[in-house]
């Protein structure tokens, strides 16, 4: 706009109501000024589009987008996104719009200064976030996403944002007539798709915001060229530098430069699921800096206002078709105006956090008291070599020296839960046998069996009844087995069934009337409802996220439950209606941490209590002379992890190993054995498991939940071919080739027919399963490799009580016999005889018809447990040691 329309318009009284006092900014695309809305006299910012450079033919249709989008626009009411308060025309036919009148400084023109320290950018950042969250859930992108665009002003003494300029934001819905190929942005911010004209959804916006981010904290943008089609070359084939190997480093927490990385993750797949996991990675991290005592903003920090700060034109936005600038189409999209908004659900309560265990074991499962006073929980300890005990222990809350309730010596108990009146306490332990359901006094006296078998015991509001599953679990990620939910009342002995299909981790709600649980259908855990008296069961959540751990609030208006929707496992809520189960709302997050969360628990008065894991994984790679059984005394160590890790195998020529991720989206991928050159088969939601090389090394087969329901899965190593193998597979798992790779042998979850065999050279006998003779042993038989000779395999039986042991299944005798031994990841060698497993701590050499076995290396360091990948061909494995514990954290509401 040229100075003399400016001018002109100075004075100008626009619809009767705003009288235009001043000019305080311009850009590219109109004018901004300093306006008196007379009818209740307050300034505010107008904004006039120039419509000089759009043609002609295209005015009317730029004019009822305009106004279309505008009306949308004037319901935001996020206080981080800028007000738009009307919309019209100028007495000429221009377009203008009426926002609020900030007073500050917009951030580019702070950053000039020099960069922030660290807590001032997660305050900047967190604030961003929230506002995205809400643009994104209308499905609005904001696309140009820039320090330019986000203004800082102080409001009762605070530093707050506003984003600003949704010039060319639009809905992923929305058509965009340009050029095929059209770039829109700001190269120095945009995200490698949109540098490449490819469609966008929210996580572009989460791109530019970790740009953002990068300059706060260094001053300076992650990468620079002296062309802008430079720029976005390198957005697109380049990694950016971390902060931390910068000259000089930006010295920040280790766990905001992960999350500034994963923003700027080229593949939008890596980055931060959506807006809100960004926000609450920021709210940890700013609760850990105010541990660790970093400076807080003062308002003396805060810039001078000056008055032509006032949102002024917001700088060049490039509109690059290899290189050429078309400003027609900016124009045209210039007020396709983003961040649409509602309401905001109630805020999330704020919780102040404190640490109760530090012992460096397994502390899980809290249970709080009816007064809020005590928690018991399980304190998981080594009992013998190679095994485990747990014991139940109380905690006085503000004590620091915990009783024992149960011993070691009386085996393993877990899972407590307080009687309403606080006088007793349920709790499940082997004891006698089997996993079953006891109870005994709130101090640990008089311990009595209730059942024959039980677990996740859960007493009703009166306390007549005591709820439980008929099977447990130790990963929400890993069930082998059914459960259903039952009803015991301790006075009468009576019992009743709730629900027979799978359900599992009962929690009765305040009044009596609902019983929470969660249930594993294809590999999809979701929350869900039924009445007390088993009628009227009702999903609470269905998606692709791992939901469990219900809990009731207090007022029974909400549900509680841990999810890994954000991609780690964290603490979210949804409102429920108490009486039908029905659920009024979207699931949102209360607490999510860099570290996952298991076992929640929760106090009358709101405080709950959590256990939060911590683990490791190493790596170390070794070699097996097959005929002697020795191993070679060199070792290379590979890699360390705290990532969960699958299941893994290593190719025939030992060259690559496939594995699965264990935790958000299970996705498998192959690297080399020191973890370099990774490659992704498969990127989506479905659950993709237990990867298993073909003979001769092509091919994997794996077991996914993709159709809906777990079936086998094949897809090529250079991953081509993606392809189930038919319905007739439907709920197997645990695929193992043939020596010949013309076949596979799989376990279904179900025991009556536990292993099937999968004809790939004759796909007209389909699939058909396993005859046995003899006693079968009770349990559920897990397939890890079948025998060179193609005569055997073996496994391990998972049983329903008791432990787990190795199996060994003769073809040819339909036989199967079990050995005196607990091993997993078991392999065959050359001689179909001797086995490799782990176990015990170990690695071991297992002979199959004996039973003997001996050990040839300890597990690293003070391993909880490990698995190994092997190739028969080199002799080669890849042993995993893992070492792992949890401690307890308590969380208590405070005033926001």
């Amino acid at each position: 706009m040229d100075e003399q329309v400016r001018q002109s318009l100075v004075g100008v009284v626009l619809d009767g109501r705003y009288q235009i006092l001043e000019a305080i900014g311009d850009g590219a695309a109109g004018a901004v000024f300093r306006a008196r809305q007379l009818n209740v006299d307050r300034d505010v910012a107008v904004k006039v589009l120039a419509l000089d450079d759009i043609p002609k033919e295209m005015l009317s249709e730029v004019v009822s987008r305009f106004e279309n989008e505008a009306r949308v626009i004037s319901r935001l009411r996020h206080p981080h996104t800028i007000r738009l308060y009307d919309f019209g025309r100028t007495p000429d036919g221009r377009l203008f719009l009426v926002m609020e009148l900030l007073r500050g400084t917009p951030l580019d023109r702070l950053l000039s200064r020099g960069p922030l320290d660290e807590r001032r950018t997660l305050r900047i950042l967190r604030q961003v976030s929230e506002a995205l969250v809400e643009a994104h859930q209308e499905g609005i992108i904001h696309r140009d996403l820039k320090p330019q665009n986000i203004f800082l002003e102080q409001v009762g003494g605070q530093e707050e944002c506003k984003i600003l300029d949704f010039g060319i934001a639009r809905a992923p819905s929305q058509t965009l007539r340009t050029q095929q190929g059209t770039v829109i942005g700001t190269p120095a911010f945009m995200s490698p798709e949109q540098a490449q004209g490819q469609p966008l959804d929210a996580r572009s916006d989460l791109y530019s915001l970790g740009v953002v981010a990068y300059q706060c904290l260094s001053g300076r943008l992650p990468f620079s060229a002296d062309t802008p089609v430079g720029v976005l070359v390198k957005h697109v084939t380049e990694p950016p530098p971390p902060l931390s190997s910068l000259e000089p480093p930006i010295k920040i927490s280790e766990g905001l430069e992960r999350l500034i990385m994963r923003l700027l993750a080229k593949s939008p797949a890596e980055r931060p699921a959506d807006a809100r996991e960004v926000r609450e990675a920021v709210r940890l991290l700013e609760h850990r800096s105010d541990e660790t005592g970093l400076a807080p903003v003062s308002a003396s920090a805060l810039p001078e206002k000056t008055g032509r700060e006032q949102n002024r034109g917001r700088g060049l936005v490039w509109v690059a078709t290899g290189g050429v600038a078309l400003f027609a189409a900016l124009v045209f999209l210039l007020f396709a105006l983003g961040i649409l908004g509602r309401p905001t659900h109630t805020p999330a309560t704020h919780f102040a956090l404190a640490q109760l265990t530090d012992s460096q074991q397994w502390e899980i499962q809290p249970a709080f008291s009816p007064d809020g006073k005590f928690l018991a929980y399980v304190q998981v300890a080594d009992k013998t070599e190679g095994g485990k005990s747990a014991r139940l222990m109380l905690h006085r809350l503000g004590g620091d020296r915990p009783i024992e309730l149960t011993s070691l010596s009386q085996g393993v108990s877990f899972s407590p839960a307080f009687s309403p009146d606080g006088g007793q306490i349920a709790f499940v332990s082997d004891r006698e046998g089997k996993p079953a359901l006891f109870i005994m006094g709130a101090m640990g006296e008089s311990p009595r069996r209730l059942t024959e078998e039980g677990f996740h015991p859960a007493w009703s509001p009166d306390g007549k009844e005591i709820f439980y599953s008929t099977a447990g679990f130790e990963d929400p990620l890993d069930r082998a087995a059914d459960s259903e939910i039952w009803a015991f009342a301790p006075a009468t002995g009576a019992k009743r069934k709730i629900i027979g299909v799978d359900a599992i981790q009962p929690n009765v709600s305040p009044r009596g009337r609902r019983v929470a649980y969660w249930s594993s259908k294809g590999g999809q855990r979701d929350i869900w409802t039924v009445g007390a008296d088993g009628e009227g069961a009702l999903a609470v959540t269905q998606d692709a996220a791992t939901d469990y751990n219900p809990l009731w609030s207090q007022d029974g208006k909400w549900l509680l439950f841990l999810s890994d929707r954000s991609g780690v496992m964290g603490l979210w809520r949804v409102p429920i209606d108490e009486e039908s189960g029905r659920a009024l709302g979207s699931p949102e997050s209360i607490s999510v941490g860099a570290t996952p969360l298991r076992d929640l628990a929760l106090a009358p008065d709101g405080r709950l209590a959590f256990a939060q894991v911590n683990s490791e994984w190493r790596a170390t790679r070794l070699r097996l002379d097959p005929e002697t059984g020795v191993l070679a005394k060199e070792e290379e160590a590979l890699f360390r992890s705290s990532r969960p890790q699958g299941e893994a195998d290593l190719s025939p020529d030992g060259k690559w190993l496939a594995t699965s991720n264990f935790s958000g989206a299970e996705d498998v991928f192959i690297m080399a054995p020191d973890g370099a050159s990774r490659r992704m088969l498969t990127h989506d939601p479905a659950r993709d498991r237990r990867p298993r090389f073909s003979p001769d090394g092509k091919a994997l087969a794996f077991y996914s939940n993709r159709s809906g329901q777990y079936q086998i899965w094949t897809v090529g190593t250079d991953g081509t071919g993606l392809a189930s193998l038919g319905p007739d597979t439907e709920r197997m798992i645990y695929p193992v080739w043939s020596p010949q790779g013309d076949a596979l042998i799989a376990a279904r979850l179900d025991c009556k027919q536990p292993l099937w065999l999968i004809r790939l050279s004759d796909p007209g006998k389909g699939v058909t399963a396993l005859p046995f003779s003899g006693e079968r042993p009770e349990g559920f038989l897990l397939p890890t490799d079948w025998s060179p000779d193609g005569q055997k395999v073996a496994g391990m039986l998972i049983a329903h009580g008791g432990p787990n042991r190795v199996f060994v299944l003769d073809l040819r005798r339909n036989a199967i016999r079990t050995l005196g031994l607990e091993a997993q990841s078991l392999y065959w060698l050359a001689d179909s005889r001797r086995l490799l497993g782990v176990g015990e701590k170990k690695l071991l050499l297992i002979d199959s018809e004996s039973g003997e076995h001996r050990s040839l290396r300890e597990l690293d360091g003070d391993a909880d447990g490990g698995m190994l990948a092997f190739s028969r061909k080199t002799g080669e494995l890849v042993l995993f040691s893992f070492k792992g514990s949890a401690d307890l954290w308590l969380m208590t509401p405070t005033e926001t």
